[in-house]
């Protein structure tokens, strides 16, 4: 089997990679964040009547968030096309030092790197990427919008304090409008305090913790596709998932077995899903072979194992069946 493949998890090689590539931009962000709050915390702290002093307030606001993506977009278009090509590279690399594949590819690496359709992978990548992060900021900027607008209407005109309460006397609880006021408040007011100014679904995160998550899916995805790829140049349609006896249980079953990418190889299951299988996957993916398997006597095993017939692989040994982790 491709023993020799570098293994996923929070140590390996490909997160260390990741790491290093993320810490500028987790730098400019993390300083993009704490003006924001500044400027957030400026309008609580001294409160101008003016319309003026708002429009301001919201236009600064406007441009951190700007800035911001300008950031992320900028780190997405140099690095996951970094990745994907060092991907492409790294398992044509390790597949030709490995003596027991027979599957030649059918051209070099960087034909495939430079070929149409890695540069159509490559766009896809980098405009998922920035679209994921600026729609999260998008919305991040609105709710910052919506309590500056909150906290002027309520410190300037008691108009919004006003609805509300009327709205609780329509429903016959004065309560209600006035916990719905306070909730409302709360809300933001912890989103500002925590620095939270981005929202995925009804998540808030901090820009840096989202871009982290977003750019590590989408270093993975990456290294997936480049996995597909080699695949195809090197005429397999097996692919393997990479083990580090993770203990997330959305992956586990995932780990260490053998996929059919297309579906048509029935001694393994067909291949519909690739990691990253969560935002914060740590799993990888790699090209495998049959012939390989079969000089190693593996491949009925790996069947067995990827079909769920027993419940490890024959390698590696250091493999922990899923019945024994302890899962979170």
């Amino acid at each position: 089997m491709m023993a020799n493949f570098p293994k996923g998890g929070k140590n390996s090689l490909f997160e260390k990679d990741f790491a290093e590539k993320f810490i500028p931009l987790k730098k400019k962000l993390t300083t993009l964040e704490l003006k924001l709050q500044k400027i957030i915390l400026l309008s609580l702290k001294d409160p101008k009547k003016s319309a003026v002093y708002w429009n301001k307030i919201r236009k600064e606001i406007e441009i951190v968030y700007k800035q911001m993506n300008v950031v992320f977009e900028s780190w997405a278009k140099i690095e996951l096309p970094k990745r994907y090509a060092a991907s492409l590279k790294l398992i044509d690399k390790v597949i030709k030092t490995t003596a027991s594949i027979i599957e030649k590819a059918k051209v070099p690496a960087n034909t495939l790197l430079h070929s149409g359709a890695s540069r159509q992978i490559v766009q896809a990548l980098y405009r998922e990427a920035v679209e994921t992060f600026a729609t999260s900021t998008t919305l991040g900027m609105k709710n910052a919008f919506t309590f500056t607008r909150l906290t002027q209407q309520a410190l300037l005109e008691e108009g919004l304090i006003d609805i509300t309460i009327a709205e609780g006397f329509a429903e016959g609880n004065l309560n209600t409008g006035i916990g719905r006021l306070s909730k409302l408040f709360k809300e933001q007011l912890d989103s500002i305090n925590g620095g939270q100014y981005v929202q995925a679904g009804r998540y808030r995160y901090k820009p840096s913790y989202y871009a982290e998550m977003v750019g590590r899916v989408k270093f993975h995805d990456a290294h997936s596709e480049a996995s597909l790829s080699q695949a195809r140049n090197h005429g397999t349609d097996l692919v393997q998932i990479s083990s580090h006896n993770t203990t997330t249980a959305i992956c586990i079953d995932y780990e260490g077995r053998v996929y059919s990418i297309s579906g048509d190889d029935k001694r393994f299951p067909p291949l519909d899903n690739t990691p990253p299988y969560h935002p914060n996957c740590l799993h990888l993916m790699y090209p495998t072979f049959e012939s390989a398997m079969e000089v190693q006597g593996t491949l009925d095993k790996f069947s067995d194992f990827s079909k769920g017939r027993i419940d490890r692989p024959p390698v590696p040994a250091s493999f922990i069946p899923s019945k024994n982790r302890v899962l979170i």
